[in-house]
């Protein structure tokens, strides 16, 4: 005998099962050391226990199933695996491919023993499976017991209760199950379904089952307990539906037209009521549909439906989205016309603001109208402006939001304009309207006058003349200019009108005191004008200081009080950083007047002022404007309507 292998070859069969054990049987010797003797006791032991067994018997489950079912996962399920004996144990596990046959409920399967590493194999065919034709044959059974079965019949007390009372539990109290013919087929009654309290019916599944097999067939049954009429179950409907005096809407309704709900979609919309007393509701748009977008309005039908029979009521449901507001909500920006690209964001009013805005055009009777959102919604330096967008329909209720424009005309384009060879007309006039026409004019031509007083220590300054008489003078523009008194020092010419007897300004050179009812406040060297803003500051290399003013009109102003009080003045001044470069130093030294914008402010800073006897003239000296030992400086502010609160 070969000691690496044994190879047997045995055919036998018993009741209930036939064997085929293939040519196929090894050992494997794992240890050559070992003393030959136990090797082959152990061999032998091995061989005569794996020889014992030739055939494997099925559990119960296999018997009803087809033997493609098996898996090496679960083969232990259908086929009994031998008990060890005598230190051998066994495994099965299936060939590889798989050997079956569903049509004879046959599978050969693979017997692994094993005893102190030495292993044997051999191939066992196991027969008693479920076949197909075995399985068709059951089935031909249980079609031919089912047809002949017609009907289910009641038992006497079903009669005296309702069809929705049965329940899989307690059907074959009220039921009478058939007995089949054929030997081994049982027949169940289950899932009683589609009562009919108004007809005494319900529908019933009688299942046919033998070996583990199943058939089914449906039965309407009839005799149970009749609940009402119709017309009673209609009645019944209606007292609850009597009940219901709103469907409320569910928070979507909020954004979507009327006109856009359908019986498809109205569950997203709408809470249908919950069943009661074997009620349930369901929900419909009417017919013909009648729907409202202008009031947000929907004509529905509620349904009540109770045992196939049905009742319905009609509702108006208000709180859909509005035309008014679905139309407002699309409209999230407005643009501006060219109109506005020549104008500051602060100088169009409640009459005008439609001629620089794109206003949206009426639709579906919805109207559209544009207004100033309030005295503080405009950005001059940033060119933005907040409008605000109202829209009207006739019979609703108008809405409002506010809206950020931008693109409008800047500050900083306004003064870099002055900068040009030719400074354009629309320039001046911008200029006029933002820092020079009426009260704003008014208050600004003080703070033009008040710089002056700036040098002076408070002892020094005499509130009781010249400062005094232009508080109580009224001030007009009469017109803002650029003037070439000299080619290379054109001047920004403020002309003014003082009411009454004028003011009154001490010379600061001889120390006289002048008179005026009118004249020209002269802005001189008005060209290379150097503009700045905080975002700008440090590519310009300067620091920037601003300082609260508490001069001789402020003073008289807190003596006068009343409306005489004017917000706080401040001014702005510069110098150059430190580690400047020379770049930035040149930029400096060679300009006549840094402009500081801020937000809706100007701020101008200068070397010098001189007076003239019936004008006032600040003229900056080139080259020197900005000496650190050069006085006095001149500087002033000119604010916009707000904040002045005008």
């Amino acid at each position: 005998m070969n000691k690496k292998n044994l190879i047997l070859g045995i055919a036998s069969s018993a009741i209930g099962a036939t064997v085929i054990i293939a040519p196929s049987v090894a050992v494997t010797r794992q240890n050559r050391n070992k003393d030959q003797e136990d090797i082959l006791k152990n061999q032998e032991i091995l061989k005569n226990e794996f020889d014992k067994i030739i055939k494997l018997d099925l559990t119960n489950l296999a018997l009803t199933s087809l033997p493609s079912l098996v898996t090496n996962e679960n083969i232990g399920q259908y086929i009994v695996v031998p008990k060890p004996i005598n230190e051998v144990i066994f495994f099965l596990r299936l060939l590889s491919p798989n050997k079956f046959n569903d049509e004879n409920g046959t599978i050969s399967v693979v017997l692994v023993a094993t005893r102190n590493n030495e292993t044997l194999t051999k191939e066992i065919e196991v027969v008693g499976f479920k076949s197909l034709n075995e399985q068709q044959g059951i089935l031909a059974i249980l079609q031919s017991e089912l047809d002949l079965i017609n009907s289910i019949k009641t038992k006497p007390l079903a009669s005296s209760i309702l069809p929705s009372s049965a329940n899989p539990i307690n059907v074959n109290e009220y039921l009478i199950t058939p007995n089949p013919i054929a030997k081994e087929v049982i027949f169940t009654l289950k899932n009683p379904s589609n009562f009919n309290d108004a007809t005494g019916s319900l529908e019933i599944v009688l299942l046919a089952t033998k070996d583990g097999i199943s058939l089914e067939k449906k039965f309407i049954v009839s005799g149970f307990k009749i609940l009402i009429s119709v017309e009673q179950i209609k009645e019944e409907i209606k007292i609850e539906l009597d009940k219901i005096g709103n469907i409320p809407l569910k928070p979507a309704a909020a954004n979507i037209l009327a006109s856009s709900v359908t019986n498809e979609n109205i569950d997203q919309y709408l809470i249908t009521p919950d069943a009661i007393n074997g009620i349930s509701f369901q929900l419909k748009v009417s017919n013909p549909f009648d729907s409202d977008n202008n009031n947000g309005s929907l004509s529905i039908v509620l349904i009540g439906i109770k045992n196939n029979v049905s009742n319905e009521k009609t509702f108006k449901i208000d709180g859909f989205l509005k035309t008014i507001i679905s139309e407002f909500n699309k409209i999230t920006t407005l643009s501006i016309n060219q109109n506005a690209s020549n104008i500051l964001p602060s100088l169009p009013t409640d009459q005008n603001l439609s001629s620089f805005i794109n206003v949206p055009r009426s639709i579906l009777g919805v109207n559209f109208f544009v207004s100033i959102a309030n005295n503080t919604s405009f950005n001059n330096l940033e060119g933005t402006l907040d409008v605000l967008l109202t829209a009207s329909q006739a019979g609703q209720v108008s809405v409002s939001k506010v809206i950020k424009t931008s693109g409008w005309y800047t500050s900083i384009a306004l003064f870099k304009s002055f900068n040009q060879s030719i400074v354009p007309n629309n320039s001046l006039e911008v200029l006029k309207n933002w820092l020079f026409t009426g009260q704003v004019g008014a208050r600004n031509f003080e703070n033009l006058v008040r710089q002056n007083y700036l040098d002076k220590e408070l002892s020094q300054i005499d509130e009781n003349k010249s400062i005094n008489s232009l508080l109580e003078t009224q001030i007009s523009i009469r017109n803002v200019s650029i003037e070439n008194h000299d080619i290379n020092s054109p001047s920004l010419d403020i002309n003014f009108d003082a009411s009454g007897n004028g003011w009154t300004l001490k010379n600061q050179t001889d120390g006289s005191n002048t008179t005026f009812t009118k004249g020209v406040y002269g802005l001189r060297s008005f060209k290379n004008l150097l503009v700045v803003t905080d975002a700008n500051l440090e590519e310009l290399g300067l620091v920037k200081e601003t300082k609260l003013v508490n001069d001789a009109l402020t003073m008289r102003q807190n003596q006068l009080g009343g409306s005489h009080i004017r917000p706080p003045y401040f001014v702005t001044t510069f110098n150059l950083k430190q580690n400047a470069t020379t770049q930035q130093t040149a930029n400096f030294f060679k300009s006549s007047w840094i402009v500081y914008l801020s937000n809706n402010s100007a701020s101008f800073f200068t070397n010098e002022f001189m007076f003239g006897n019936t004008d006032i003239a600040i003229t900056p000296t080139l080259g020197n404007a900005f000496s650190p030992n050069h006085k006095p400086i001149s500087s002033f502010t000119l604010f916009g309507k707000e904040y002045y609160g005008i």
